[in-house]
Order: structure tokens, then sequence, then C-alpha cells
């Protein structure tokens, strides 16, 4: 809900209220509760909140109206068939500019991706890594998801920009290393330079929670992870147990919906 109301206000969208946004939470998950998948099935319930614009207004200018809608849709398990290392590439477009909407949760950033998403399939990569559009020499983030990465000696780093779009499953992997497993965390700048000294790599996101990352391909230059890695396996299989309630959760992570 934070997350929403800070995106709302860099693009001059009213902010919708925490306390109807978890009301809206509650009653979607009420209504759909038949479409709840079983319990260890690995698949879940994907709930999207979104706004836009509605009032007639053909300018560029910010709207007098606006929607909140929240959808639910049920999705298989995010590894059909197994964990598959993923094959990266470093970008040469730009996904956000200095001072630009980076880290603001809005379609026009996913958009700048597309046509690059498309012809890194077509090349056979999984996903792009864009660095940043100043000096392109730091690691930025993927089309849709943030990227961390594991030290030789078993710390957690991940880059720091304000041009990355904040995750909350890489906050909330942050928090897992830090308080579950006794990791050592860094957030910092990462440069382009030091990625072939990391031992793992994955990138986080809601659906997948982490996935693995093999290869990173840097103009020919192939760096090589442990793909589902010791370190990154702990922390998915904390992260889900969490999830899943296996494990307890912090305090403010649950909301239990009668």
């Amino acid at each position: 809900a934070e997350r929403m109301m800070d995106s709302a206000e860099r693009l001059e969208m009213p902010p919708f209220p925490k306390e109807r946004f978890l009301e809206a939470v509650d009653a979607v998950v009420r209504e759909n509760a038949a479409w709840v998948p079983p319990y260890g099935s690995g698949a879940t319930l994907y709930l999207r909140p979104y706004m836009f614009a509605t009032g007639p207004v053909i300018g560029v200018k910010p709207s007098m109206e606006y929607q909140f809608r929240l959808f639910a849709t049920p999705v298989g398990p995010y590894f059909k068939g197994g964990i598959k290392p993923l094959k990266l590439r470093i970008s040469d477009l730009d996904r956000a500019a200095p001072k630009g909407t980076g880290d603001v949760k809005a379609g026009l950033n996913y958009a700048m991706s597309l046509y690059n998403i498309v012809d890194a399939h077509e090349k056979g990569f999984d996903e792009n890594v864009y660095v940043d559009s100043a000096t392109r020499t730091h690691i930025e983030e993927t089309g849709g998801a943030n990227v961390i990465f594991v030290t030789k000696d078993g710390k957690l780093v991940t880059p720091k920009s304000d041009t990355i779009l904040p995750s909350i499953t890489r906050r909330s992997l942050l928090q897992v290393a830090r308080d579950y497993l006794g990791m050592e965390v860094e957030e910092r700048p990462v440069e382009l330079a030091e990625i072939g000294e990391f031992a793992e790599c994955g990138l986080c996101g809601t659906a997948a929670v982490i996935s693995p990352v093999g290869t990173i391909v840097d103009h020919g230059n192939e760096i090589h992870y442990a793909g589902m890695g010791p370190t990154i396996q702990k922390l998915y299989d904390t992260l889900t147990g969490i999830q899943m309630g296996r494990l307890e959760a912090p305090e403010g992570w649950i909301q239990v919906i009668e």
C-alpha cells in the first residue's frame, strides 16, 4: 500500500488510502476464496492492485478522476518442470533515466523494456540486465525484477540506486537474510566490473520469489554462477516457508482473512 501511495504522489495521482487498500484485499480474497489453490500445490492466488485515470482529459495534465482496482487470479507454480537457471545479457538500451521515474511503480517503466525483452528472447536470453544510463558502469535491475548477488563468503549484496524499483520481495529477502539466516547484508552500488566476483546471482519478484541466474553475458564475456546455489536456496526456502506458514513470520507480514 505504501509503495502504491508513493508512486501515486510522483505521478500526481491521489494516493489510495492504506485502510481502504487493505479492505479491498480482504473483500477480493473473500469473494475469490474458491479460486485459492490448494496448499502444497505450489500455486498461489495473485493479487494485482492498479490505478488509472478515467477523466475526460486530452491535454498533458493530471486527470480529475481516477479508478482503483484490484484483481485476483490463480497462478500455477512459477518453476514448472523444475528450476532452470536463467541466462541474462547486459543491455545496450536503457530502462530509466537519472532523476526520472525508474523507482516509480508505473506501467511506463515496463513498456520501456518490451522491445528489448522480445529481442533478448529472439537471441536466446531470458532477460536483460540494465546498467545505469548516466555512466553505464553500475548494475541496476532487469525489465521486471531486482537483482541480488551472493559473495563467495556468503554475504548478500543488492544494487542501490535512485532509479531502481524498490521491490517488496527484495526488501523481504534482505530481512530474512539478516534476521533468519544471520547473514551480512549490503545495499550498495554494484559495479559492472565486479559481477564476475560473485558466487551466486538471482532475480527477485512477487511470483517467482527468487529465480536463479546461471549466466550473465557482457558482450561476449560470459560470467557463470552457481544457479540455485546453497545460499539462494536457503533464502528461497525461508521466505516461502514464511509465506506458507511453515515458519513464524515477522510482525506485520501476515494478514489473516477469515
